[in-house]
């Protein structure tokens, strides 16, 4: 790959990584997808819809792990793309009680 490439598309990459089969893949925070650049040099958007992607590792099996700062989750990507949350990382909202009045001593 020309190290003086540039690449279009490119928006506050915060994170990179490679998989297990050498494509370099990379956390675009700003726009909200994860993209995957192979050894020649070519670039697709693996994820879209992210919120707030801040990092990524990758299992052997050639899984990918992205965090969400906004979303203070971890979301796990299969090889082929399929997306579940790994972890989320929020308090519950704790809902009041409703038609409990307090008592009186």
């Amino acid at each position: 790959m020309d190290a003086t490439a540039a690449y279009e598309g490119l928006s506050s990459p915060v994170a990179m990584a490679y998989d297990p089969d050498g494509n370099l893949y990379v956390a675009n925070w700003s726009a909200g997808n994860l993209l995957r650049f192979t050894s020649k040099g070519e670039c697709t958007i693996f994820a879209s819809g992210l919120n707030g992607s801040s990092g990524l590792a990758f299992s052997s099996k050639g899984d990918v792990y992205v965090a969400s700062c906004n979303e203070d989750l971890v979301w796990h990507f299969t090889p082929n793309g399929n997306k579940t949350v790994f972890v989320c990382l929020r308090r519950p909202i704790i809902e009041p009680l409703v038609g409990i009045a307090p008592t009186e001593n």
